[in-house]
């Protein structure tokens, strides 16, 4: 009777989202997202000398972006024990995420949010070579710094709290995702002169017109056929 009560007593003082869980990945992505827009807020700022959203989404501070990359860093980086082995994977990961993000922001919306064209060692204008080792770098403070700290806050939450604040953005991340992205997707298929076929065309082109979406995404720049940039700024 004792051992069961015992062992009852653990289970419950078990810390929430050990190791690499679902629970603690989810929030960890969270964490990106925020953290990312922050970060190309605050940058934008200080180089540009003004404020612009630089969020993922339509609704709230969240750039998608960010939080794949912090996942991408933190299961890439894990197996390596050297600082400059990590960082190299780290820069090869955060490369090839970026040429891929690009390109599929490219064909999915007709429209980047980035170009390196014009910047040394670039591949394809999607990423350089220099930016990939910064990747591997900024990945690296991340890991060992940034999520140190964040694991233990999260491990510090009752299961109870951690499970339904997961859930709870967990969803709403993944409806703000589809609805932001649907919208641009709708956006691209309309500047390409193609009616909508479904209602649900019918909502984005009601709900989410094209002078909405500059609003929320200022920075992504419509490309033509040729690659060249239309609209938007550098």
């Amino acid at each position: 009777m004792d051992n069961h009560y015992v062992d009852a007593d653990d289970r419950q003082n078990e810390r929430f989202a050990k190791g690499y869980s679902f629970y603690k990945l989810a929030l960890v992505f969270v964490a990106g997202c925020l953290l990312g827009t922050w970060y190309e807020e605050i940058y934008h700022y200080f180089y540009y000398g003004y404020y612009e959203n630089r969020s993922g989404v339509i609704y709230g501070p969240f750039n998608p972006i960010y939080g794949v990359g912090f996942v991408l860093m933190l299961l890439v980086m894990r197996p390596f024990k050297q600082w400059y082995a990590a960082i190299l994977a780290g820069a090869f990961a955060g490369g090839v995420f970026e040429y891929a993000a690009n390109a599929g922001q490219e064909f999915f919306t007709g429209a980047v949010s980035w170009s390196y064209h014009d910047y040394f060692l670039n591949i394809n204008g999607r990423t350089t070579i220099p930016y990939a080792l910064f990747w591997g770098l900024f990945g690296y403070f991340m890991v060992r710094v940034v999520y140190p700290f964040l694991s233990a806050r999260i491990e510090s939450l009752s299961k109870r709290t951690g499970k339904i604040l997961t859930w709870v953005l967990v969803v709403f991340l993944f409806l703000n995702m589809t609805i932001s992205y649907g919208a641009l997707i709708r956006s691209h298929h309309r500047s390409e002169g193609i009616e909508a076929q479904t209602f649900v065309g019918e909502f984005f082109d009601r709900h989410y017109p094209d002078e909405r979406l500059a609003e929320a995404f200022p920075d992504a720049r419509r490309i033509d056929r040729n690659n060249e940039e239309e609209e938007g700024e550098e």
